[in-house]
């Protein structure tokens, strides 16, 4: 069995490489610095021994307006 990775939380915004995080905090921290772009963004964990979906941000157009990501999470 291969072993489980460090960074048990991976992040994809839009078209760039998935980067990965060791905590959820620090995974969505980095969601909410990105939606303001607009682009889609796609959360998955590690469980049971695979890569899950765990939350999905559909692209929307930016908004710059104050508390923009706040808002969009919470529509989410």
């Amino acid at each position: 069995m291969d072993k489980p990775p460090t960074n048990k939380w991976r992040v994809k915004v839009g078209d760039a490489e998935p980067k990965g995080f060791r905590s959820e905090n620090k995974a969505y921290e980095f969601v909410r610095e990105h939606l303001p772009s607009g682009a889609r963004a796609v959360v998955h964990s590690w469980e049971r021994g695979r890569w899950g979906l765990y939350e999905e941000f559909d692209q929307q157009p930016p908004d710059d307006g104050a508390d923009a990501a706040d808002r969009r999470l919470a529509d989410n």
